[in-house]
């Protein structure tokens, strides 16, 4: 499963890279990147529990980052 997940992984870095290419944008910050790489991955989880868990790490995760808007 382990490999599913990196190809997944790299699937989605190849993705967001092309969209960043194709809009002329500059390199994304690595805290952006992966702001960008859970949302999605929350998106694509079928069990809705999971994704509930997943929003609320990635609440956590902007708010430490970003701090509290």
């Amino acid at each position: 499963m382990a490999k599913q997940d990196d190809t997944a992984r790299r699937d989605l870095r190849e993705l967001l890279t092309m969209l960043r290419d194709q809009l002329s944008m500059p390199p994304l910050s690595p805290a952006l990147r992966t702001a960008l790489e859970a949302i999605l991955r929350m998106l694509g989880e079928q069990d809705l529990g999971k994704r509930m868990i997943m929003r609320d790490q990635i609440s956590a995760y902007l708010a430490e980052t970003w701090g509290e808007q």
